[in-house]
């Protein structure tokens, strides 16, 4: 086609454009709709505003909305459909407890994480009773944040590395205190030496790379390690291989 005239030429060039933008904009959208959707909630202005820029550098997390605290985001999600709620414990009007509590109660609840510096063992059991599938320390680095939000999106629970070996004292103390162990609770599996110490590593809070590094393996092989036992005790999670496999190497001590 020959434009004679300047006018048609920028006229043809802006429908191009035009159209090139939103096939861009629709494959942005469509990214988007594949990612599992966040809701942030914190009274901290600086996490809603600091924090979604990590999750935004992933391919498979984003945060699409924010409050300040759990009433805000029960006015927000009824708008704003997301599949993860994180949020702090301690906030003004609605904390996350009663929050959690709510969420509960949707016929389609999306997942609770817990994220709070107000870190003790009751407050980890607590949410973890009542429904919650992760707890998670602020002052954890973002990749351990990310990394435990995607564990409680595949299914299984959400730990701060420090909160592992606590979860499992803390259940164990529980369990001396309602009745004695039977033997026919001990899950009889045959864990070789290497596989001791990795579990010994990670019933103490130990990331991968605190075990590689502790026991002069690689991350690549202490993440097979872990893998193999997951199918060996037939469990999804960190926390749940530390639960199990935990009292069969002797721990807590």
């Amino acid at each position: 086609m020959i434009l004679d005239e300047p006018f048609e030429f920028f006229h043809y060039l802006m429908i191009a454009l035009a159209a090139r933008e939103n096939l861009l904009t629709s494959g942005v959208n469509k990214l988007e709709k594949l990612k599992t959707r966040l809701l942030l909630v914190d009274d901290d202005f600086y996490i809603r505003r600091d924090l979604p820029n990590y999750f935004s550098s992933t391919e498979d997390l984003v945060v699409v909305g924010t409050a300040a605290n759990g009433q805000e985001a029960l006015d927000k999600m009824k708008s704003l459909p997301c599949e993860v709620i994180l949020s702090d414990l301690r906030m003004p009007v609605m904390g996350g407890s009663e929050l959690l509590l709510e969420v509960q109660k949707l016929e389609d609840s999306p997942i609770f994480i817990a994220m709070t510096g107000f870190d003790t063992d009751q407050a980890m059991l607590d949410v973890l009773a009542s429904g919650g599938v992760g707890y998670i320390v602020k002052s954890d680095p973002p990749s351990t944040i990310l990394s435990a939000v995607r564990a409680a999106v595949k299914g299984g629970t959400a730990l701060s590395p420090s909160c592992t070996s606590r979860l499992v004292n803390a259940t164990v103390r529980e369990g001396k205190n309602r009745r004695p162990r039977h033997s026919g609770q001990i899950i009889e599996v045959d864990l070789t030496k290497s596989e001791v110490q990795v579990v010994e590593l990670l019933c103490r809070g130990m990331t991968n790379l605190q075990i590689a590094q502790t026991l002069h393996y690689s991350e690549a092989g202490v993440k097979k390690k872990v893998s193999s036992m997951f199918r060996k005790f037939q469990v999804d999670s960190r926390v749940g291989l530390a639960m199990k496999a935990g009292p069969l190497v002797g721990y807590p001590r």
